[in-house]
């Protein structure tokens, strides 16, 4: 998740000398807790590249280094390349070490508010003229500037770790079901792809609703807006109680 980029960046540098290549990770069984805002990383770890699968004529699966023998009698211990399982497992233990001893957790939400900017900018390329996402927008450009405060406060001292922590910990709970989850809290989505910020989805399909259903579509984007806009003010109130 975006939050957690830039830590996860850094470990697998110093343990590989590797850049991380991350991507928007999936709803599955490793990832079952979004509902209730837990923020995550490391989902998979090294994979051969989609070339090298081409080439060996191999179609898509879901670990095992992209290895065709993932979740089959064939996925035995020799599938492994000794020398990359060790290389991951130091990236596991370190970044859980430094996780769990960190004095302020390394989740980022700044990086979480650009990433909604991204996506509702994307979202209003996509809706046209159809519906203005301004509102949507201005929220998250908000949160963001009330981050940006809260972070520098936090690693000047300002702010004792502990209160800080805590509401790293809260911003979890209220942003990551924000952007991956559908569903009330306490109740699991489908494990199929959901697109980020979800509530605003129609927005990729606004374009193309024929005329009798457009008012229909702008209801459904009313809607999604003000929930994501909800979203946002919650985490900025909760931002505001160490702020002051």
């Amino acid at each position: 998740m975006s939050e957690a980029h830039g830590f996860l960046a850094q470990v697998i540098k110093e343990v590989s000398g590797k850049e991380l290549h991350s991507e928007r990770p999936h709803r599955a069984g490793d990832y079952s807790f979004n509902d209730i805002g837990l923020s995550s990383y490391l989902m998979l770890s090294s994979a051969m590249t989609d070339a090298h699968r081409e080439e060996l004529g191999y179609y898509a699966v879901g670990g095992c280094g992209m290895n065709i023998a993932w979740h089959t009698e064939n996925g035995t211990l020799e599938i492994a390349d000794k020398n990359i399982l060790l290389r991951d497992i130091k990236v596991y233990l370190l970044a859980v070490f430094r996780n769990a001893n960190a004095d302020l957790l390394p989740f980022d939400w700044r990086a979480t508010a650009r990433e909604f900017q991204a996506t509702i900018d994307d979202y209003q390329v996509q809706a046209g003229d159809r519906f203005d996402f301004i509102q949507a927008r201005s929220a998250a450009e908000e949160l963001l500037a009330d981050l940006e405060e809260f972070y520098a406060r936090a690693q000047s001292g300002a702010i004792p770790n502990a209160a800080a922590n805590e509401v790293i910990q809260r911003l979890a709970r209220i942003l990551v079901p924000l952007n991956y989850n559908r569903s009330a809290r306490f109740r699991h989505d489908p494990a199929l792809t959901i697109p980020p910020l979800p509530a605003l989805e129609e927005a990729t399909k606004i374009a193309t609703r024929p005329a009798h259903l457009v008012g229909f579509a702008r209801t459904e984007l009313v809607r999604g807006q003000n929930h994501v806009i909800a979203g946002i003010r919650e985490a900025r109130r909760l931002i505001a109680e160490l702020n002051r």
